[in-house]
């Protein structure tokens, strides 16, 4: 590097004042801009709204800097060679030039195919990262190695799926990381190494091996979610309906997703509770996937179990039917309506012990979860003439399970017009039910006021097309009184309010 080169890197690294916003043009995506020149400096924005590698190029040929919003410095291009800048979701980038009239040229660069299992590169100062693609040539489990040439260069490796999903990333503060996913035959990944600093040559080598087999989901089955990473399991084809379900008891959130074996969506659940659970058809196979939304920073470990139950029989009005509820074991009652209108589903818990209740209209997430602190649950539905539901009880808690009974019957509601009042104490039934007109064209809202802060009312509202669920537990912060919904009535029509 010349002197000169040296200076303007020296300069560059103490950061810059950046000018005003309002007179630097601000692009998005791939475009060709020239630079507003301020003292002497042309300068440019750009706002990316996806994750991307982008290059940037100078004509005529200067030296280059790009800097944050705060003015530290990303990338520099002492030679006046292209920027490689690795791009966030809305994060503005501060391009500057050293020199007038200098046109800039924002691309997006396309990620180089892994042609082996081992390639060797470098990422210089004006890089901020490289993008590879790698492609898995047999179903398995596949470990990604990176190494750096030397101990001060501080290189990270993240490896995205599809729609830019990131699957896994390693952070540490050398040049020396390590990453494991299951990836299916011919599911391509694309594989990101970033430089955090510019000390150190920048040079690495990224390796990968199939390390055995993809883990296929089995019930029972345990994992710990504190690698921060999305963890990957074979779904092998289901032998009759079933209920999958994700629980865990750390305060932090994890979902449940389940893909066929092309990578499309079969179904999720990302709630804020301590349980998601989806209700998959029989024959379903593909992949499931624990996505850790929130697990925090402080746990040593984040400890997670996956539970699979299947059929556990056909619910008949009328009567009560009582079934092995316990953890992990949530068994799947289905239910077909005769003739149209409101139906009561209730559930109760031996000894009063606190369980749940979910109520699936159709394979995917639940249309109802109800999710008190009681040993009961009800609620009350719409159904068409044969229509079809399952109900699954069960309890989110270890250490608590047994029996549980159910019943299915119509609903008797009250009329509600305008405003009523009731209460809910220990002397009388926790659940009221209710039915209001809608008219076609209008949008009804039903609100629910408690006169107690501290006492926590859930509403849900059902009708021809609608299953609207107001329940503070599900977001594990709200304990409110207050409940309301909103829905838009398409015709003339009746809905229920639990």
């Amino acid at each position: 590097m010349s002197a000169a080169a040296a200076l303007v890197l020296a300069f560059a690294l103490f950061g810059a004042e950046l000018p005003d916003a309002g007179e630097v043009p601000g692009i998005s995506g791939e475009a060709v801009v020239n630079g507003a020149v301020i003292d002497g400096f042309s300068w440019v924005r750009i706002l990316e709204t996806d994750y991307a590698v982008l290059r940037v190029t100078a004509e005529p040929a200067v030296p280059m800097t790009a800097y944050n919003d705060q003015g530290e410095p990303l990338a520099v291009s002492a030679d006046g060679s292209p920027m490689a800048l690795s791009a966030f979701s809305d994060y503005w980038f501060w391009i500057r030039a050293d020199g007038e009239g200098t046109e800039f040229t924002i691309e997006y660069v396309e990620p180089s195919a892994l042609e082996d299992s081992q390639v060797s590169s470098r990422l210089t100062s004006a890089e901020m990262a490289e993008i590879w693609t790698f492609t898995a040539g047999s179903t398995g489990r596949y470990i990604f190695s990176l190494g750096g040439a030397d101990d001060i260069s501080d290189l990270d490796l993240e490896i995205y799926g599809p729609s830019n999903s990131l699957w896994a990333g390693s952070y540490s503060v050398n040049s020396s990381e390590k990453l494991s996913t299951g990836l299916l035959e011919g599911e391509s990944v694309q594989v990101m190494i970033s430089r955090y600093n510019k000390g150190g040559s920048g040079e690495y080598t990224l390796e990968i091996e199939r390390a055995g087999d993809m883990r296929q989901v089995e019930s029972g089955m345990t994992g710990d979610a504190i690698s921060g990473n999305v963890q990957r399991f074979l779904l092998p084809p289901l032998e009759e309906d079933s209920f999958l379900e994700l629980s865990f008891q750390e305060d932090g959130d994890l979902d449940i997703y389940v893909t066929d074996m092309q990578g499309t969506d079969i179904a999720s659940s990302a709630t804020y509770y301590y349980t998601e659970g989806v209700l998959l058809q029989e024959g379903t196979q593909g992949v499931v996937e624990v996505y850790p939304y929130d697990i925090g920073e402080d746990l040593a470990s984040f400890p997670w179990t996956i539970s699979i139950s299947g059929a556990g029989g056909e619910l008949a009005q009328g009567e009560k039917l009582t079934v092995d509820a316990g953890y992990g074991s949530s068994p799947v009652l289905a239910w077909t309506a005769d003739v149209p209108g409101f139906y009561t589903f209730e559930a109760s818990f031996e000894k009063g012990r606190d369980g749940d209740l979910r109520l699936f209209d159709g394979f995917g997430e639940p249309a109802v979860f109800m999710a008190t602190e009681r040993g009961d649950e009800g609620f009350s539905v719409w159904m068409d003439s044969g229509e079809k539901a399952w109900v699954v009880p069960g309890f989110i808690n270890p250490s608590v399970g047994g029996p549980c009974t159910l019943s299915v019957a119509e609903t008797e509601p009250v009329i509600l017009t305008g405003r009523i009042h009731g209460r809910i104490d220990d002397t009388t039934d926790p659940r009221h039910y209710y039915t209001v007109r809608g008219e076609a064209g209008s949008t009804l809202v039903i609100e629910l006021r408690g006169d107690q802060r501290n006492l926590d009312l859930d509403m849900l509202v059902s009708g021809p097309g609608y299953v609207l669920q107001a329940e503070g537990g599900l977001s594990n912060t709200d304990s409110a009184a207050d409940e309301s919904v909103a829905l838009y009535c398409r015709e003339d029509g009746y809905y229920g309010v639990t």
